[in-house]
């Protein structure tokens, strides 16, 4: 695959439940991943953590998506 036929996906609320579970499954099909979470930092990067742990590629991203104008902030890795 060449870096131009990457996947990627963000995966809204990837810090716990399903959200969690559709982003370890995108991973292992081969997908980079943007693990959305709210609040929680430690649930964002766990889900980062078993998927780099897994030989996959995440970031954690940090938004309220509720709210228009907050501010979107990469978390630090």
């Amino acid at each position: 695959m060449t870096e131009t036929s990457k996947k990627t996906a963000i995966v809204i609320g990837a810090s716990g439940g399903i959200g969690h579970a559709v982003a370890l499954r995108l991973a292992k099909d081969g997908f980079s991943i943007t693990a959305h979470y709210a609040g929680n930092a430690a649930k964002g990067q766990d889900v980062v953590t078993a998927i780099k742990a897994a030989g996959g590629n995440a970031i954690a991203l940090k938004a309220d998506v509720t709210n228009a104008t907050e501010e979107i902030g990469r978390a630090h890795v």
